[in-house]
Protein backbone atom coordinates (compact mmCIF):
# COMPACT_ATOMS: atom_id res chain seq x y z
CA UNK A 1 0.00 0.00 0.00
CA UNK A 2 1.15 3.52 -0.71
CA UNK A 3 1.87 6.06 2.23
CA UNK A 4 -0.82 8.95 1.85
CA UNK A 5 -2.18 11.42 4.38
CA UNK A 6 -5.66 10.55 4.43
CA UNK A 7 -8.13 12.72 5.91
CA UNK A 8 -11.93 13.68 6.33
CA UNK A 9 -13.04 16.54 7.61
CA UNK A 10 -16.04 17.41 9.99
CA UNK A 11 -18.10 20.44 8.69
CA UNK A 12 -19.97 21.44 12.10
CA UNK A 13 -22.61 24.33 13.30
CA UNK A 14 -19.81 26.17 15.36
CA UNK A 15 -16.47 25.67 17.42
CA UNK A 16 -17.12 23.85 20.42
CA UNK A 17 -14.10 23.48 22.79
CA UNK A 18 -13.00 19.80 23.11
CA UNK A 19 -12.98 17.38 26.30
CA UNK A 20 -10.52 14.86 26.51
CA UNK A 21 -12.34 12.77 29.23
CA UNK A 22 -15.18 12.74 26.97
CA UNK A 23 -13.14 11.75 23.67
CA UNK A 24 -11.39 9.41 25.54
CA UNK A 25 -14.46 7.16 27.06
CA UNK A 26 -15.45 6.80 23.52
CA UNK A 27 -11.83 5.97 21.75
CA UNK A 28 -11.47 3.59 24.63
CA UNK A 29 -14.49 1.80 23.73
CA UNK A 30 -12.81 1.06 20.02
CA UNK A 31 -9.12 1.09 20.69
CA UNK A 32 -7.99 0.07 24.31
CA UNK A 33 -5.04 1.14 25.42
CA UNK A 34 -5.71 4.45 23.03
CA UNK A 35 -4.65 7.79 24.78
CA UNK A 36 -6.45 11.17 23.75
CA UNK A 37 -4.65 15.05 24.61
CA UNK A 38 -6.39 18.19 23.97
CA UNK A 39 -3.44 21.28 23.56
CA UNK A 40 -3.99 24.78 23.91
CA UNK A 41 -4.78 25.59 20.73
CA UNK A 42 -8.07 22.99 20.91
CA UNK A 43 -5.99 20.66 18.79
CA UNK A 44 -6.92 16.95 19.84
CA UNK A 45 -4.17 14.03 19.39
CA UNK A 46 -5.04 10.24 19.59
CA UNK A 47 -2.12 8.23 20.61
CA UNK A 48 -2.87 3.96 19.84
CA UNK A 49 -0.71 1.47 20.92
CA UNK A 50 0.63 0.87 17.67
CA UNK A 51 2.24 4.23 18.10
CA UNK A 52 0.21 5.77 15.50
CA UNK A 53 -1.45 9.17 16.26
CA UNK A 54 -3.99 10.60 14.67
CA UNK A 55 -5.35 14.31 15.24
CA UNK A 56 -8.74 16.77 14.69
CA UNK A 57 -7.70 20.13 14.10
CA UNK A 58 -9.44 22.75 12.61
CA UNK A 59 -8.76 24.06 9.46
CA UNK A 60 -10.95 24.77 5.79
CA UNK A 61 -12.14 22.74 2.93
CA UNK A 62 -11.43 24.27 -1.07
CA UNK A 63 -14.86 26.04 -1.99
CA UNK A 64 -14.23 23.74 -5.09
CA UNK A 65 -13.69 20.42 -3.08
CA UNK A 66 -17.11 20.55 -1.50
CA UNK A 67 -19.17 22.09 -4.94
CA UNK A 68 -17.61 19.14 -6.75
CA UNK A 69 -19.15 16.80 -3.37
CA UNK A 70 -22.50 18.17 -3.79
CA UNK A 71 -22.74 17.93 -7.42
CA UNK A 72 -22.96 14.21 -6.54
CA UNK A 73 -24.55 14.12 -3.43
CA UNK A 74 -27.41 11.92 -5.52
CA UNK A 75 -28.43 10.06 -2.59
CA UNK A 76 -28.51 12.86 0.70
CA UNK A 77 -30.24 15.88 -0.92
CA UNK A 78 -30.27 17.69 2.34
CA UNK A 79 -26.17 17.85 1.95
CA UNK A 80 -26.14 21.39 0.43
CA UNK A 81 -28.22 22.82 3.57
CA UNK A 82 -24.99 21.34 5.69
CA UNK A 83 -23.04 22.63 3.89
CA UNK A 84 -24.44 26.28 3.66
CA UNK A 85 -24.84 26.11 7.45
CA UNK A 86 -21.61 24.91 8.68
CA UNK A 87 -19.09 27.58 10.35
CA UNK A 88 -16.39 25.38 10.99
CA UNK A 89 -14.57 22.41 10.01
CA UNK A 90 -12.16 19.52 11.84
CA UNK A 91 -9.78 17.51 10.27
CA UNK A 92 -9.21 13.91 11.32
CA UNK A 93 -5.95 12.96 9.77
CA UNK A 94 -3.11 11.08 10.68
CA UNK A 95 -0.27 13.22 11.96
CA UNK A 96 2.46 11.25 9.67
CA UNK A 97 2.24 9.17 6.92
CA UNK A 98 1.60 6.01 6.99
CA UNK A 99 0.10 2.86 4.94
CA UNK A 100 -2.89 2.80 3.44
CA UNK A 101 -5.55 0.16 4.17
CA UNK A 102 -7.91 -1.98 6.60
CA UNK A 103 -5.82 -1.23 9.72
CA UNK A 104 -5.65 2.64 8.74
CA UNK A 105 -9.45 2.86 8.04
CA UNK A 106 -10.38 1.29 11.38
CA UNK A 107 -8.26 4.13 13.25
CA UNK A 108 -9.37 6.58 11.18
CA UNK A 109 -12.95 5.35 12.52
CA UNK A 110 -12.14 5.32 16.08
CA UNK A 111 -11.30 8.82 15.96
CA UNK A 112 -14.12 10.05 13.41
CA UNK A 113 -16.24 8.04 15.66
CA UNK A 114 -15.57 9.50 18.90
CA UNK A 115 -15.41 13.22 17.40
CA UNK A 116 -19.39 12.94 16.19
CA UNK A 117 -20.00 11.08 19.22
CA UNK A 118 -18.65 13.75 21.13
CA UNK A 119 -19.60 17.22 19.28
CA UNK A 120 -22.56 18.33 16.81
CA UNK A 121 -21.70 17.90 13.48
CA UNK A 122 -23.57 18.58 10.43
CA UNK A 123 -21.51 16.64 7.51
CA UNK A 124 -18.22 14.56 6.78
CA UNK A 125 -16.33 15.46 3.81
CA UNK A 126 -15.16 12.38 2.69
CA UNK A 127 -12.68 13.91 0.95
CA UNK A 128 -10.29 10.80 -0.52
CA UNK A 129 -13.76 10.03 -2.16
CA UNK A 130 -15.42 13.37 -3.16
CA UNK A 131 -17.76 12.65 -0.62
CA UNK A 132 -20.30 13.92 1.64
CA UNK A 133 -21.56 11.73 4.42
CA UNK A 134 -24.45 12.23 6.93
CA UNK A 135 -22.90 12.04 10.30
CA UNK A 136 -26.21 10.25 11.30
CA UNK A 137 -25.51 7.22 8.74
CA UNK A 138 -21.97 7.26 10.08
CA UNK A 139 -23.54 7.11 14.20
CA UNK A 140 -25.69 4.33 13.65
CA UNK A 141 -24.27 0.90 14.07
CA UNK A 142 -25.42 -0.17 10.64
CA UNK A 143 -23.20 2.56 9.45
CA UNK A 144 -19.81 1.21 10.83
CA UNK A 145 -20.42 -1.87 12.71
CA UNK A 146 -18.97 -4.09 9.71
CA UNK A 147 -16.23 -3.80 7.34
CA UNK A 148 -18.81 -3.73 4.23
CA UNK A 149 -20.22 -0.54 5.62
CA UNK A 150 -17.31 0.99 6.76
CA UNK A 151 -15.84 0.50 3.24
CA UNK A 152 -18.64 2.06 1.74
CA UNK A 153 -18.37 5.07 3.31
CA UNK A 154 -14.85 5.60 1.79
CA UNK A 155 -16.03 5.35 -2.08
CA UNK A 156 -17.67 6.94 -3.98
CA UNK A 157 -19.82 6.37 -7.22
CA UNK A 158 -19.95 8.94 -9.26
CA UNK A 159 -22.56 9.71 -12.55
CA UNK A 160 -21.71 11.82 -15.47
CA UNK A 161 -24.61 11.87 -17.60
CA UNK A 162 -23.99 14.69 -20.01
CA UNK A 163 -20.10 13.87 -20.73
CA UNK A 164 -18.80 14.41 -24.19
CA UNK A 165 -19.00 10.71 -25.54
CA UNK A 166 -21.51 9.47 -23.25
CA UNK A 167 -22.54 9.21 -19.98
CA UNK A 168 -20.11 7.13 -17.83
CA UNK A 169 -19.81 6.82 -14.11
CA UNK A 170 -16.30 6.06 -12.35
CA UNK A 171 -14.99 5.49 -8.75
CA UNK A 172 -13.42 7.91 -6.13
CA UNK A 173 -11.79 6.73 -3.22
CA UNK A 174 -9.77 3.46 -4.40
CA UNK A 175 -6.83 4.85 -5.35
CA UNK A 176 -6.36 6.54 -2.11
CA UNK A 177 -6.35 3.15 -0.64
CA UNK A 178 -3.68 2.36 -2.65
CA UNK A 179 -5.41 0.35 -5.99
CA UNK A 180 -7.09 1.88 -8.39
CA UNK A 181 -10.50 3.79 -9.02
CA UNK A 182 -12.75 2.42 -12.10
CA UNK A 183 -14.69 4.06 -14.75
CA UNK A 184 -17.63 2.61 -16.89
CA UNK A 185 -19.58 3.69 -20.00
CA UNK A 186 -23.57 2.81 -19.77
CA UNK A 187 -23.87 1.84 -23.17
CA UNK A 188 -27.58 1.63 -22.53
CA UNK A 189 -27.45 0.55 -19.56
CA UNK A 190 -29.26 2.04 -16.03
CA UNK A 191 -27.43 4.20 -13.74
CA UNK A 192 -28.57 2.47 -10.93
CA UNK A 193 -27.53 -0.58 -12.27
CA UNK A 194 -23.91 0.47 -13.04
CA UNK A 195 -23.74 1.87 -9.70
CA UNK A 196 -24.35 -1.27 -8.19
CA UNK A 197 -21.72 -3.17 -9.60
CA UNK A 198 -19.37 -0.24 -9.04
CA UNK A 199 -20.16 -0.30 -5.34
CA UNK A 200 -19.76 -4.21 -5.71
CA UNK A 201 -16.24 -4.07 -7.00
CA UNK A 202 -15.19 -1.65 -4.77
CA UNK A 203 -16.43 -3.95 -2.07
CA UNK A 204 -14.92 -6.65 -3.39
CA UNK A 205 -11.71 -4.85 -3.60
CA UNK A 206 -11.21 -3.50 0.00
CA UNK A 207 -12.60 -6.57 1.75
CA UNK A 208 -10.36 -8.57 -0.42
CA UNK A 209 -7.18 -6.06 -0.40
CA UNK A 210 -6.70 -6.68 -3.61
CA UNK A 211 -8.08 -5.87 -7.81
CA UNK A 212 -9.59 -7.98 -10.01
CA UNK A 213 -6.77 -9.42 -12.99
CA UNK A 214 -6.83 -7.43 -15.66
CA UNK A 215 -8.51 -9.03 -18.41
CA UNK A 216 -10.02 -11.54 -16.64
CA UNK A 217 -14.14 -11.55 -17.12
CA UNK A 218 -16.56 -11.06 -14.33
CA UNK A 219 -19.78 -11.75 -14.62
CA UNK A 220 -22.82 -9.13 -13.02
CA UNK A 221 -26.34 -9.18 -13.77
CA UNK A 222 -26.12 -6.57 -16.46
CA UNK A 223 -23.91 -8.31 -18.69
CA UNK A 224 -20.38 -9.41 -18.62
CA UNK A 225 -17.13 -6.90 -18.22
CA UNK A 226 -13.63 -6.66 -18.67
CA UNK A 227 -11.10 -4.49 -16.42
CA UNK A 228 -7.96 -2.68 -18.75
CA UNK A 229 -5.52 -0.17 -18.17
CA UNK A 230 -7.24 3.50 -18.75
CA UNK A 231 -7.11 7.12 -17.28
CA UNK A 232 -9.02 9.61 -15.28
CA UNK A 233 -11.70 11.39 -17.25
CA UNK A 234 -12.87 13.38 -14.66
CA UNK A 235 -10.28 15.02 -12.24
CA UNK A 236 -8.34 14.25 -9.86
CA UNK A 237 -5.30 12.75 -11.61
CA UNK A 238 -5.28 9.09 -10.16
CA UNK A 239 -4.68 5.58 -11.34
CA UNK A 240 -7.74 4.31 -13.28
CA UNK A 241 -8.72 1.01 -14.66
CA UNK A 242 -11.85 0.98 -17.60
CA UNK A 243 -14.71 -1.34 -17.09
CA UNK A 244 -15.62 -2.56 -20.43
CA UNK A 245 -18.78 -4.64 -21.29
CA UNK A 246 -17.73 -7.65 -23.26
Amino acid sequence: MTPSLYAVQILAPGLVPWSADALQQQVQERAPGATVQVDAQGTVQVAFPEGQVWAIQQGRVPDVALRAALSQSWAWPEAAEAVRDHQVVWWVRPLKDEATGPRMLDRLYVVLLAALETSPALAVHWMPAGKLVDPALLLDPAGHGTPQARHMHAVQVRFFPQAEGGPFMDTMGLAALGYADVVCDLQGRAPEQVAEVLYGLALHVLGNQEMPSQHLTLSTEVGSCQLSPSHARIGPPREVLSLRWV
